[in-house]
């Protein structure tokens, strides 16, 4: 009932489950994902960072119900949450998933380290919250403590370093992660609510829905406008708030289909408004991606870049 309530499909679910015995064999024998092994696959990634990949790999397992406790990938599950509560670092902001000390490759700027940072928090938090495992507390609260410290104390934002000025992209994932800390009982400061609000108000482009990259640079994009709007929604936005309506109906016309990224961001803001600009975008993007996977080799349940 639920499934087909939201908008899932017998084909849906079966992708699913194909992408997630993928992702299960090309787990690493330390628990660890990383973008540049996919094993026999010939689109490998470009970034070395193990702390991301496992980051994000965990992320599909959680959201299909499968804990270190309970699943079917339970012990998948259980060894990266192993890794991430290990190899981060203890600093006096607190405990650092960028994985930039520990990392391999030779970026010495490397613009992914809070992309990184926040979705390890994230899967952290969200794996906190479904089991209430203690085990998991400390290092979840650590990489809150370092995100909280990180932000831009004067434009609410992050970016690639701490305190940096903010980017849109990096920012979302920050709240995300937030959002996921407070359920699951992790405080969060309001000051820091109000920052990202400020931040979302200096990367507004025109008041009529379209959000920019960064307060200096306020190119309005589907991608960026969605990661905007979710951030807005997380801070208690509703349907006749601000230019809400207006940046839906942006969503809704627009056919951009162009890489993940931006259907990541847009199909969790469709989802949360629900009705039919949700039904709309869930067909057109559930097909698309069913459609997209591949269905065979050593690719099969994954999906090729699409740029």
């Amino acid at each position: 009932f639920m499934l087909k309530k939201y908008g899932g499909s017998a084909a849906s679910e079966s992708a699913v489950g194909f992408a997630l015995e993928w992702l299960a064999a090309r787990q690493r024998v330390n628990g660890t994902w990383d973008f540049t092994d996919v094993g026999p696959c010939t689109q490998k990634g470009s970034v070395n960072n193990p702390i991301g990949g496992t980051a994000y790999a965990l992320l599909p397992f959680l959201v299909a119900g499968n804990t270190h406790n309970a699943g079917p990938y339970k012990k998948q599950v259980q060894a990266g949450l192993a890794f991430l509560t290990s190899i981060g670092i203890v600093a006096p902001a607190g405990y650092d998933l960028r994985g930039v000390i520990n990392k391999v490759d030779d970026d010495t700027d490397p613009n992914y380290a809070y992309y990184v940072h926040g979705a390890a928090t994230l899967a952290l938090c969200e794996a906190y919250a479904m089991t209430k495992d203690r085990k998991l507390k400390p290092a979840a609260e650590g990489a809150v403590s370092f995100l909280l410290n990180s932000q831009n104390p004067r434009g609410g934002g992050w970016r690639y370093n701490p305190q940096d000025g903010g980017s849109t992209s990096a920012t979302a994932i920050q709240v995300m992660a937030l959002k996921a800390a407070e359920k699951s009982g992790i405080m969060v400061p309001a000051a820091t609510w109000k920052g990202v609000s400020y931040f979302l108000d200096s990367v507004s482009v025109d008041g009529e829905g379209r959000y920019g990259y960064e307060a200096e640079k306020k190119t309005y994009a589907i991608s960026v406008t969605s990661m905007a709007l979710l951030s807005r929604m997380y801070l208690g936005w509703g349907r006749d708030d601000g230019d809400m309506r207006a940046g839906i109906a942006l969503i809704d016309r627009s056919t951009s289909t162009e890489n993940y990224y931006t259907n990541y961001f847009a199909t969790q803001v469709m989802k949360n408004w629900g009705g039919p600009e949700w039904d709309r975008w869930n067909i057109r993007v559930r097909d698309n991606l069913i459609a997209r996977q591949e269905t065979d080799g050593p690719g099969k349940g994954s999906w090729a870049p699409r740029d």
